[in-house]
């Protein structure tokens, strides 16, 4: 979004040449006027120190920065999207919806932002219009495991377990995180009844990270 990693590169030759420079104009000068060009070498420090730390406040949190970024360009919808997700993580739902509206409607096939809003409403409740997101960034981004893990966990709190199954399958088929994503497929067959999947999906969420201790106490209660 900034770009900021185009700075790196150039930054090394602009700081040699500046500390060439620096040392040609001090050894060209009488010793006796030296101290001149050390005092403002000082000086010069200190005043970008003071602007560095004055700066380092825009980073004191996501807000900060999205807001200050926003501030120079309101049109940017990620930065809509990235402070909306912020928004919603401190479940400031209301403030989360207005900015992702702000976004959606710049970047209207934007698939990262059809599947963030899809998030906001299946933590709101409304999971039938969290679908309908969700779809959207499948159809719009491609098979993605994000969007068919969130549609998994939507049709989990909806009590449809064997469309949540489907999800959870394709999801990791698509590269999700097997280990929560394992933990919920065993969750599902438990509901269902089937304990021998619930096992083995428990056991390969263990197996795909032991220190993950949900699937432990669920497969000793089996």
């Amino acid at each position: 979004m900034m770009s900021e990693r185009w700075l790196y590169s150039v930054s090394i030759p602009f700081c040699c040449g500046v500390g060439w420079g620096w040392n040609a104009w001090t050894t060209r000068i009488r010793l006796s006027r030296r101290r001149l060009p050390h005092l403002f070498g000082i000086a010069l420090l200190a005043a970008l120190a003071l602007r560095t730390g004055l700066a380092i406040k825009v980073w004191k949190s996501d807000f900060t920065l999205f807001r200050t970024v926003l501030s120079d360009n309101p049109r940017l919808p990620r930065a809509h999207l990235w402070l909306a997700d912020a928004y919603l993580q401190a479940d400031s739902l209301d403030s989360a919806e207005t900015h992702y509206r702000l976004a959606l409607a710049l970047a209207p096939d934007d698939p990262l932002i059809h599947g963030d809003l899809g998030i906001f409403y299946s933590h709101r409740g409304n999971c039938e219009q969290a679908i309908r997101e969700f779809h959207t960034a499948l159809l719009l981004g491609g098979e993605q495991p994000n969007p068919r893990l969130n549609l998994g966990v939507t049709y989990q709190r909806m009590n449809r377990f064997p469309e949540a199954l489907v999800e959870y399958g394709k999801a990791l088929a698509l590269g999700a995180e097997p280990s929560r994503t394992y933990y919920r497929m065993g969750e599902c067959y438990l509901e269902l009844g089937d304990t021998l999947r619930a096992k083995e999906a428990f056991k390969n969420s263990l197996s795909a990270d032991p220190s993950f201790s949900g699937d432990r106490k669920k497969l000793k209660n089996l």
